[in-house]
């Protein structure tokens, strides 16, 4: 298992086994050195918790306040490390201590004297984690899927509920996988093993929605630059260098003036032109960092180096992924790492701020709504299906196409239908026959 993840971790690998009754515990860790590069080794034991274990995949951002907490509380620590500190949290806190962990964090934590395995992702579901129960009711556990399926008691039978929800939103949503006998936990969830028995995932983090606001829209905008620039402070703690994965959009844009301020030495800004100007954002990102004072690495990802990098990259996934991006950022991660361990950037700024244009085509869908059914229905569709989209990054041909093709009067359904890169109905009559 830990020889299909090596690529994870090059820096170092480690095991440890506990007997556990007739059970037997074996962690393992594959390691990226980002904080503590001497003595934060994984799996890790701690000072006073020899008997808690814990194998972690992440970042914990406040782990600083944590550790004056947990000394307060008279923990001692022998490493300088993120990884103890949670190790501390979870010993001290059980469950509840999640709460206080602010980061990024997929975990298996062994507690010998309860024979008790507890497993976590963080609230956003940046790092992964994969688990399988398995036939004797054991368990398996991974950072990745690969090193699941390398177990030989793991049913590796496609799954029908996994590939639907992977059509549908153009990846496996959790807890389904690619194969019937392993799951993910989803994101701001828990899950405990103890004794062959396993319980189902547990949520420790919902969002919840927040009141409507009288404040000024500047008020409001001080306030999420306010909380943005911390948050980008927090996650440049690290003893190795940080870059930055810039576009030259707003979302990588903001992060990288912010990340710029706060560093602690002169930064590394990567990006990726395309030849196809209606692709390529690379001018802009050169912008950018010649504007907040940051180095400037490059490169052209050109139509005939397409074969090549797509069997590079796709030889990396764990399952399929029907976003074409990722070509581009696996290109822009192979550039980052012959300089730099770690970065940062703006991934999920269009989530969070709306910059998709399936947020404005719903403000002309208002008005679209308001047409006769026929013209909606057929004689639009029909008259704008007869144009020819051009060759360029969508096309106002296409988004036409796409959003009469598509339409349904339900809001929720007509975005899921926009988003969808196979039509709906049609999914459901394949899965139907099959």
């Amino acid at each position: 298992m830990l020889a299909r993840i090596a690529h994870r971790g090059p820096d170092g690998s480690g095991t440890l086994g506990f007997a556990a009754g007739d059970w037997r515990i074996e962690l393992g860790h594959r390691r990226l050195a980002i904080i503590d590069l001497v003595t934060g080794a994984q799996p890790m034991v701690s000072a006073d918790q020899e008997h808690v274990a814990i194998t972690f995949n992440g970042e914990i951002y406040n782990f600083m306040d944590l550790r004056e907490d947990l000394k307060v509380r008279g923990r001692t620590f022998r490493t300088q490390s993120d990884t103890e500190v949670l190790l501390q949290q979870i010993a001290e806190h059980g469950e509840a201590g999640l709460a206080a962990v602010n980061g990024m964090f997929a975990f298996a934590l062994w507690d010998s004297k309860r024979r008790r395995l507890l497993l976590a992702r963080d609230r956003a579901g940046i790092k992964p984690l994969f688990y399988a129960p398995l036939s004797n009711g054991g368990i398996a556990f991974a950072s990745e899927l690969g090193p699941i399926l390398a177990h030989p008691h793991v049913d590796r039978t496609p799954s029908t509920a996994g590939y639907l929800s992977y059509f549908f939103s153009d990846y496996f949503q959790p807890p389904h996988t690619a194969v019937e006998g392993a799951l993910q936990l989803p994101p701001g969830h828990f899950l405990v093993w103890e004794n062959g028995k396993l319980g189902e995932p547990v949520p420790f983090f919902r969002l919840s929605a927040s009141k409507p606001t009288l404040r000024s829209d500047a008020d409001l905008a001080a306030e999420t630059w306010q909380k943005l620039e911390a948050s980008v402070d927090r996650q440049l703690i690290a003893d190795v260098p940080v870059g930055i994965f810039l576009s030259g959009g707003l979302d990588s844009s903001s992060v990288a003036v912010l990340a710029a301020r706060h560093a602690r030495g002169r930064m590394k800004a990567f990006a990726i032109g395309f030849e196809d100007p209606s692709f390529d954002e690379a001018g802009y990102a050169r912008k950018v960092a010649s504007g907040i004072g940051v180095d400037f690495i490059s490169e052209t990802l050109r139509e005939r180096d397409l074969i090549d990098i797509t069997e590079e990259a796709l030889a990396t996934l764990d399952e399929p992924l029907a976003d074409a991006s990722y070509l581009p950022t696996y290109l822009l991660s192979r550039l980052a790492a012959k300089h730099v361990k770690v970065v940062v950037g703006g991934d999920g700024g269009d989530e969070l701020f709306g910059g998709y244009p399936t947020y404005k085509a719903h403000r002309y869908a208002r008005i679209y709504r308001k047409f006769p059914r026929i013209l909606r229905s057929k004689i639009f569709p029909r008259a704008i299906e007869k144009l020819r989209v051009r060759d360029r990054y969508q096309s106002l041909e296409w988004k036409l196409k796409r959003f009469t093709g598509r339409w349904d009067d339900d809001a929720a359904v007509l975005h899921q239908r926009w988003m969808s890169n196979v039509d709906l109905p049609t999914l459901g009559n394949c899965f139907r026959k099959a």
